[in-house]
């Protein structure tokens, strides 16, 4: 029994002692080789894998990579702020999820919008033939497949009401704490570590969140808006409507200091959206009408005092001329671009660099920078991309997912049904108002949401049809 003791007991010394050599070797290495401190998180992870449910495991990991989407560059290593926590998390979901057990049951109802995903992938690969610069290319297809799974991982994890719950109080809370930083940004003119101003080190007192640019974060809040108001509206606690209307003005003064013009153009039809659904008709009507009093005595005001607020929504509309002729430029050259290539596109993410050289020319260019321009319009960029044949699946998935959502908020009477509606409002507006969404996680994270709650909606009127 002693001997046995006591090879227990160096065991645990031997045991104890790689543990206390390896955290020492990975202290001295990492700062050499950054990469090192994933080794850890990993055996940390298989370790607890093997004492809870597979399943859970998965689920709190979806979890995880959701949340780490908002934080982007903020959640990474000062040595590479590119490789931040979602990409890592991201892979390793992916690659367990390969070789894990799976039930795609849940999802069967989505099989036409996620087979049009895939569709758009493999034909985006198959734009590899023609491309003229691969690595843009390769680039692009990349985050092709990390939004795509990332619309997949909502749909197939979000499986009851309870979930969507759960996942909403998180981004709500997330939310808060990324209107606490608008609001910061916009008293003090200081911005965050990856804000545009702050990399490009000019003075710009407009909020941009977690975000790089301002029309990224005023895309953000009103597209998070809908989702937040579905988590505080459906309940009827009195002090969670209050929260609502405190959560509103902040948004709505957020959105007029960002200067966006579609981010308060959709503020205002999601904000419609939703108080049709908990307002009887007569309130609604009662709320629409004071609104329109209220923003007309507020302009009426104005024209005799000065007021900031009210010229910053003023001058979004009519002080950007300049933006609103570059812009319609771009639109016109890549619509060219299209017609020149015959509508079969110049290589999936290749569109920028040809919008970048007609803006600015081949001739006395920064080598250092990236030298390509966003289109700012999501449905020319594919088209100009992966041509008219490529853009046939994405246009099929978005016309399903219109069907779908309008269907849902006319047939539903609840708040639930005005989700998916208030999501597509707010991506047709970030895909014309930000300059890519591509790599905007946040925003594919809402319409894989959206597109959860047309699966839920959708199995519960199966089940009562089944009955």
């Amino acid at each position: 029994m002693k001997v046995m003791m006591n090879k227990v007991s160096q065991n645990r010394v031997t045991f104890r002692g790689i543990v206390i050599a390896a955290m020492i070797l990975l202290s001295i290495l990492s700062p050499i080789f950054p990469l090192l401190l994933i080794v850890p998180v990993l055996v940390i992870g298989l370790l607890y894998v093997n004492k809870i449910n597979v399943d859970k495991w998965m689920y709190g990991l979806f979890i995880a990579v959701i949340m780490a989407g908002f934080w982007g560059a903020y959640a990474s290593l000062p040595q590479l702020p590119s490789l931040f926590l979602f990409r890592i998390l991201i892979a390793i979901h992916f690659i367990l999820f390969l070789f894990s057990k799976k039930d795609f049951s849940t999802i069967k109802l989505l099989k036409v919008p996620l087979i049009c995903m895939a569709v758009w992938i493999l034909y985006s690969v198959l734009t590899l033939l023609w491309t003229a610069d691969s690595s843009l290319s390769l680039s692009a297809i990349y985050f092709q497949i990390e939004t795509c799974y990332i619309v997949f991982m909502c749909v197939y994890y979000i499986t009851s009401w309870e979930k969507m719950r759960q996942v909403l109080l998180y981004i709500s809370c997330n939310y808060v704490v990324s209107l606490g930083i608008g609001l910061y940004e916009v008293i003090s003119g200081k911005h965050l570590r990856f804000s545009a101003g702050t990399l490009l080190n000019y003075e710009d007192s407009r909020p941009t969140g977690w975000l790089v640019n301002t029309n990224d974060y005023a895309s953000y809040l009103v597209i998070y808006f809908g989702l937040a108001s579905l988590y505080l509206l459906s309940s009827k606690k009195k002090w969670h409507f209050a929260l609502w209307l405190v959560m509103l003005a902040i948004v709505t003064l957020l959105v007029i200091e960002s200067h966006s013009r579609t981010g308060f153009l959709g503020l205002v039809a999601i904000v419609a959206l939703v108080l049709f659904k908990v307002l009887r008709i007569q309130y609604f009507l009662l709320a629409i009408f004071a609104g329109a009093v209220a923003f007309c005595s507020k302009t009426i005001y104005s024209s005799f005092v000065s007021s900031d607020l009210t010229s910053q929504l003023v001058d979004s509309f009519t002080g950007k001329g300049d933006s609103t002729e570059e812009r319609m430029f771009m639109y016109k050259f890549v619509i060219q671009l299209c017609k020149d290539h015959h509508f079969l596109g110049v290589g999936v993410g290749n569109t920028p660099r040809f919008l970048f050289e007609a803006l600015y020319g081949t001739a006395n260019v920064d080598i250092t920078g990236s030298q390509t321009m966003a289109a700012h319009n999501f449905w020319l960029s594919i088209i100009s991309d992966i041509g008219l044949i490529g853009f046939i699946p994405i246009l099929i998935f978005f016309l399903y997912y219109l069907y779908q959502a309008a269907t849902i908020y006319i047939t539903n009477s609840n708040l639930k049904g005005a989700i998916p509606a208030a999501v597509l409002l707010g991506f047709i507006g970030v895909s014309v108002g930000s300059s890519s969404i591509f790599e905007m996680r946040v925003i594919w994270i809402a319409l894989g949401l959206g597109l959860a709650v047309i699966c839920l909606l959708q199995r519960e009127k199966k089940a009562k049809q089944i009955e």
